[in-house]
Parts: C-alpha cells; sequence; structure tokens
C-alpha cells in the first residue's frame, strides 16, 4: 500500500529546507490510497492520478480496475475526487507543468517540480497530430507516443527558458524501468524486458543538465 507516512523523500527534504514542492502526473507507488498521496510525503500540491485506473474515471464500487487511457483523463488536485480533463494525459500535464513555472516568476523561493509523464506505457494512444506523421503499425504508434512526449519536454523546457530560471535549474530526465519491448525492441543492446531483473529491464536513460555545474 505506497509508501508508509514518514517516509523520507526528495520531496520533503527539500520541503524542509525551504522549496516549494509541486508533485504532476502518475503516482501509482503501489495501490497507494489518499492517505499516502503526494500530499502526505513532501509536497505542498499536486495533480495527477493515484493510480492507472483512475485515469477512465470513479469504478461502480470503487475497486474494480478499469484499463488505463490517455483521451479525456480522470484527474485529482491535490486531495480532490478525480475530475475529467478534455484532452490527452500528456499535453494535460505539460500545460499544468508550465502554469507552476509561470506562478514561480519574480519569487525567492526555491522550488522543485516532479513531473511524471504515463508516456510511453500502454495503452500506446498518441495524439492524432503526432500519430499522422508516422506509419499505421504498433511500433509507428509507439514512436508517435515518444515524439509527443519528446515534444512537451521542449515545451516544459521553453517555459524554463522564459522564466529566466534555466540556468540555476537542474533538470532530470530518466525512466522508471526498461521497455516492454511488445510494440518495438527498444532495450538494444541490453537482453530483457520491463519485470526482468536484466538489464533491458532496470537499465533507462539518463539525461541531466545544468549549465555551469555538470557537463
Amino acid at each position: 500500500l505506497g509508501l508508509s507516512v514518514g517516509t523520507p523523500t526528495i520531496a520533503s527534504m527539500l520541503s524542509a529546507n525551504g522549496y516549494r514542492t509541486q508533485h504532476i502526473g502518475k503516482w501509482h507507488i503501489a495501490s497507494a490510497t489518499l492517505e499516502q498521496s503526494p500530499s502526505q510525503l513532501g509536497f505542498n500540491d499536486w495533480f495527477g492520478f493515484l493510480h492507472n485506473n483512475e485515469l477512465r474515471g470513479p469504478s461502480p464500487d470503487g475497486i474494480s480496475y478499469k484499463f488505463p487511457t490517455y483521451e479525456n483523463p480522470w484527474l485529482r488536485d491535490n486531495q480532490s475526487p478525480p475530475k475529467q480533463h478534455t484532452g490527452h494525459l500528456t499535453n494535460i500535464l505539460t500545460d499544468r507543468a508550465i502554469q507552476f513555472l509561470h506562478q514561480q516568476q519574480g519569487q525567492t523561493q526555491p522550488w522543485f517540480l516532479n513531473l511524471w509523464y504515463f508516456a510511453p506505457h500502454a495503452p500506446i494512444q498518441p495524439a492524432p497530430e503526432f500519430r499522422a506523421r508516422y506509419p499505421d503499425s504498433k511500433e509507428g504508434n509507439y514512436h508517435a507516443l515518444i515524439a509527443q512526449l519528446d515534444y512537451n519536454i521542449g515545451r516544459v523546457m521553453e517555459a524554463l527558458n522564459k522564466s529566466g530560471a534555466a540556468d540555476n535549474t537542474l533538470v532530470i530526465v530518466l525512466s522508471d524501468n526498461g521497455g516492454t519491448n511488445q510494440a518495438t525492441s527498444n532495450n538494444y543492446p541490453f537482453q530483457g524486458k520491463k519485470t526482468e531483473f536484466l538489464e533491458g529491464g532496470v537499465r533507462t536513460p539518463l539525461f541531466m543538465r545544468w549549465p555551469g555545474h555538470i557537463e
């Protein structure tokens, strides 16, 4: 059932040192409840979903699993019940991240933004404008979803640049596990895939950007 309340996190440590902390996107740290939400683990505010099955809206019995979706997802604003939002999940999360960055302009308080996208998790549902750029196949749709993710990360970076804080911000981009290899073989040159304790399952890309501090 998620993390026990009081478990140290990067958010709780930064919050204790004066940072404003914001989580946006996927939480899904096991089957966390509202008592184990980002609010209880160091975040001042959060927007997103506790578990993938929330994305299609409430179940009649409150517990049945629903296959997730990127289209018109249901999302929480802090501890509130999920509400449906119009649009593609990746774009919606990016819009909220950019809004957060705009709010930090002119502020002296340091901040930490934890932006956890759902892409490229299944189901592979890129927005139509990205799907049209690639072949109509499993691999094409996967590449389209990746392209949409890259584009939205670029939107966040553009907002960071416009805010004037880009050179004073450590940006980290990484994945939580290797790919599934279902739509395309994407862990080369390593063997294995997600859920396996082989390098293809546990080694991930990692990008770090902090001008003047790291190469």
